[in-house]
């Protein structure tokens, strides 16, 4: 790998922008984190329409932060652009990101706030060759790459069926939790029904969703109150045994069929002991070391634009089966109604 320095913008200098992360810490959280912890980058700017995110974003990082993207681009023309704003705003800003020479982009999920803008942001990255990076950050923890591995080699069996637990809204939770099942069985999502039993009655509900992959794993997105407590946990059903990832993901437990300690005939799933590396440490610098690596060697992207697209088309899956009393929507069909490839 080269040495090349690049330098770096974030756009939205909200939570997963910067004021997730105080000091310099060494397990950044933020995007503007791993650019100040990466030996290879230079973080040169920060954009956001609110004062005081643009003062703490200054005082955070020791660079300049501007009220509008135009302001900026008169002094800076960044390498990598980061995009950590509201979802509407994201195609937009992709655009603009590639007609002033953006070498990478590294984009907050949900990818667009619809599958029309989300398969434009595709298209316009392509025909520019300009990569982009979703920011499903799971895929870049070291557990979870381990544990779908496992999966795929049929260490606890076939698996049964995928229950996922989640709050925070089908856009945001939910599609970490879509992007998530895809990549731990390495399918894509063939149908889903949804409806919207908890009524939260806010612009992003929490969905129930029942859904089948292409390979025909039957899979439940199932919302919990969101004003209880944070939530994003999987449990995998296979023939052999089972698994639970917990802690929005930094542990994992795993159960195996055994006989039954209180049944003569009868076996169960027992509770036992696994070996998984502690998850969800590592995450934004292994994305941005994953898109540099792209950039370079043209090393596969592990949350790509498509895995976007797939994202935002199951969350819109999930609302047009809840307009429709829960009725199926074949991902394909929706994906051919726009004109997508599919």
């Amino acid at each position: 790998m080269g040495e090349t320095m690049y330098t770096a913008v974030v756009i939205g200098c909200g939570r997963i922008g910067s004021l997730y992360d105080t000091g310099q810490p060494s397990d950044p959280l933020t995007h503007a984190g791993a650019y100040a912890a990466h030996d290879r980058v230079k973080l040169i700017a920060g954009v956001d329409p609110d004062e005081g995110r643009r003062k703490d974003f200054a005082a955070r990082w020791g660079v300049p932060a501007y009220a509008a993207l135009e302001e900026m681009l008169s002094q800076f023309s960044p390498d990598l652009w980061s995009i950590c704003t509201e979802a509407s705003s994201h195609f937009g800003l992709v655009k603009k990101a590639i007609n002033a020479g953006a070498r990478g982009i590294w984009c907050e999920k949900p990818l667009a706030s619809s599958l029309e803008e989300a398969v434009g942001i595709q298209t316009a990255c392509a025909q520019a060759r300009v990569p982009l990076l979703i920011n499903h950050s799971r895929r870049f923890d070291k557990c979870h790459q381990d544990l779908a591995r496992r999966l795929r080699a049929g260490e606890w069996g076939h698996v049964e069926r995928v229950v996922i637990h989640y709050v925070r809204g089908i856009s945001n939770y939910g599609s970490h939790a879509f992007d998530l099942l895809r990549f731990l069985l390495t399918d894509d999502i063939d149908w889903i029904s949804a409806w919207d039993d908890l009524r939260e009655l806010v612009p992003d509900p929490s969905l129930t969703v029942r859904g089948r992959t292409c390979q025909g794993v039957f899979f439940s997105l199932l919302p919990i109150n969101r004003s209880l407590y944070d939530c994003l946990e999987v449990d995998v059903w296979a023939s052999c045994g089972r698994l639970t990832v917990t802690h929005l993901g930094k542990g994992i437990r795993q159960y195996r069929v055994g006989p039954s300690p209180y049944w003569d005939e009868p076996t169960e799933l027992l509770e036992a002991p696994g070996q998984f590396l502690p998850g969800m440490q590592g995450l934004a610098l292994q994305a941005l070391s994953n898109l540099i690596a792209h950039m370079e060697t043209g090393a596969p992207l592990l949350s790509s634009c498509q895995d976007g697209v797939a994202a935002v088309a199951a969350v819109s899956a999930a609302r047009c089966s809840t307009e429709r009393h829960g009725e199926p929507v074949e991902i394909r069909k929706l994906l051919s109604e726009i004109g997508a490839a599919v």
